[in-house]
């Protein structure tokens, strides 16, 4: 693995965590507050809400992780492009399709990481969390 390639993945790594790190607590305080009523009323513990809030944490990812992908492609090329990297990567003996290809593999094993753990772990926090909701 080259150099540029490190620092391609490094970059794109980097803002898709990013945008995670700052759409998922608003997500959290945009339910909170919807719910804050419900909370009060059936008088839940701390420790309920904060196991239901650690499991909404992975099902607002899993629902809004394709769009987190996309809107990190959309940033994280446009950055490269206004800063002229690309130019300066394609004017070098690097090709377009060697970016391509090495992009593409990323956001494929992203798309697999996502695929496998919506089978085996989201299904899980999912039902442990509408039995809680359910329960109030």
């Amino acid at each position: 693995m080259k150099i540029i390639d490190k620092y391609i993945i490094k970059k794109y790594l980097s803002t898709f965590f990013v945008m995670f790190g700052l759409f998922i607590p608003i997500g959290i305080m945009v339910d909170f507050a919807e719910k804050i009523d419900k909370f009060r009323e059936n008088e839940v513990p701390a420790d309920l809400i904060l196991n239901y809030y650690v499991d909404f944490i992975w099902y607002f990812g899993s629902q809004l992780y394709p769009v987190f992908l996309f809107l990190a492609v959309i940033f994280f090329t446009s950055r490269l492009a206004s800063n002229t990297e690309i130019t300066a990567i394609l004017s070098s003996v690097y090709h377009l399709e060697d970016l391509l290809s090495h992009t593409s593999f990323h956001h494929q094993l992203l798309f697999y990481l996502h695929f496998f753990l919506g089978c085996l772990l989201y299904q899980n926090l999912i039902k442990i969390s509408m039995n809680l909701l359910l329960s109030m």
